[in-house]
């Protein structure tokens, strides 16, 4: 099933009185609980409470509170200087960390300068000769984005309207996009760098999409090797399209056709025109990706955020009320399992040898977490794939917590998520012939 031999379906009585359905609810025809209208109510508590334990009420407590939001400064943005004015949050060399967000990041202290998102790469903060301390990378952070609080929020409505930050005068495109800071994580493991052809493979809505673009055509100049600052204003037909004679590419896909044309609109609104051609936007089966025969073992980098349960969604929608069982069954959920395996082996297999692929998703399931990885990794073979355990991104987001293979950022300790990310690396020497690998990438 979806869920990997480490981990077996989690059952068992309730054990928590959540809403009103667990207080007057009652058993149907069939067994089904119910709550005092009849509706019937899933064991969402009774399977989370198992498995988070005594941290299940305050987990559950800080997914149903609303998000908290970052305002990701465009790369692309010709004028950047004017989003900070917009929001009414001074430049970061007089900004301390009640503008940034810094407080949620271990208050390394105020930044200064204008940072590129590449500069909080792994490739920027690699480990090894020349890594960047805990404190640099969270800086660095703390200048790309800032924390949408509530004296702000006004302004950000404003900005978006504001026919100069999002009209002709800025080419048309906005200068922020909205997001989870958690959301960082996952593009940023991916490592990408100019001339690399990678794949999103589960793009929609798209911010992740924007940042994979941000650290591949903002970071040199074609012919210069220049380094790009927010602060610099760049002629569009400078961007960079081709490094030391290799094409940089960046497909996004998605195969849901509103989900699709979302991601469109994101693109088109926080990307110029003379970069988007040199991004590609499919509609086609993440699963069955891999069936070009042209795409087998082309991209350098695999991003797969894969759609999944999203209990936190799921838990904002009721209001405070129980799980109904349309929201969330255990048997959906290993579905949503199998789905993300599938996903997952078709992202090993248009993964050039070497290369690396991430997997995320935010949900809290270890099934659909740690549990798809080990699928993937036992169906392939550690002469195929493997786990990588060590990214310095990690170091950005302070009580993120190690999993069995990856990392899992959760609101309760964090402030942000739920997201979980894995990274693997696929081996140098392995040497599939098409025959072999058609039978290694079998539907499961």
């Amino acid at each position: 099933g979806g869920a990997g031999r480490a981990l077996s379906p989690l059952v068992g009585p309730p054990l928590l009185a959540m809403g009103g359905g667990a207080r007057g609810g009652r058993r149907g025809a069939g067994g089904a609980r119910r709550g005092p209208l009849g509706v019937a109510v899933s064991d969402f508590d009774a399977v989370f409470g198992k498995a988070y334990g005594p941290r299940w009420l305050a987990l559950r407590s800080a997914m149903a509170a609303k998000t908290s939001l970052v305002a990701l400064h465009n790369g692309f943005y010709p004028a950047p200087h004017l989003l900070s004015e917009s929001l009414g949050v001074p430049p970061a060399e007089n900004r301390d960390s009640a503008g940034s967000v810094e407080e949620s990041l271990g208050k390394a202290g105020p930044a200064t300068g204008a940072t590129t998102l590449e500069d909080v790469s792994a490739r920027g903060g690699a480990v090894g000769e020349g890594s960047k301390s805990k404190e640099q990378l969270v800086a660095s952070l703390s200048n790309c984005c800032l924390r949408v609080s509530e004296k702000v929020t006004y302004g950000i409505s404003q900005a978006l309207h504001d026919p100069y930050l999002s009209g002709p005068a800025a080419n048309s495109i906005r200068p922020f996009y909205l997001l989870d800071l958690a959301s960082l994580l996952p593009p940023l493991a991916l490592d990408v760098a100019p001339g690399q052809s990678v794949l999103d493979l589960c793009s929609a809505p798209g911010g992740k999409s924007l940042i994979l673009a941000h650290l591949l055509f903002r970071r040199q100049l074609v012919n210069t090797g220049a380094r790009v600052t927010l602060s610099e204003r760049l002629p569009e037909q400078e961007w960079t399209r081709h490094i030391g004679g290799a094409k940089t590419e960046l497909v996004c896909n998605d195969a849901v056709h509103s989900r699709y044309e979302r991601l469109r609109k994101v693109i088109q609104e926080h990307v110029p025109s003379s970069v988007r051609g040199s991004i590609k936007i499919t509609q086609r089966d993440g699963c069955r990706y891999h069936l070009n025969q042209r795409e087998s073992g082309y991209y350098d980098r695999v991003l797969v955020d894969a759609p999944c349960s999203s209990e936190r969604h799921i838990i904002q929608q009721s209001r405070g009320g129980p799980i109904k069982k349309d929201q969330w069954t255990q048997s959906r959920c290993k579905q949503t399992a199998d789905l993300e395996a599938q996903l997952l082996l078709s992202a090993t297999r248009v993964c050039k040898p070497g290369g690396r692929v991430v997997y995320s998703t935010c949900s809290i399931a270890a099934a659909e977490n740690d549990g798809v990885v080990q699928k993937v990794v036992d169906k392939l073979g550690a002469d195929v794939v493997s786990v990588c355990h060590d990214t310095p991104v990690v170091e950005l987001l302070e009580d993120i917590e190690k999993t069995q293979h990856g990392w899992i950022a959760l609101p309760d300790t964090t402030a942000h998520g739920p997201i979980f990310f894995c990274i693997l690396e696929m081996s140098r020497n392995s040497k599939l012939g098409n025959e072999h690998r058609q039978s290694q990438y079998s539907e499961t």
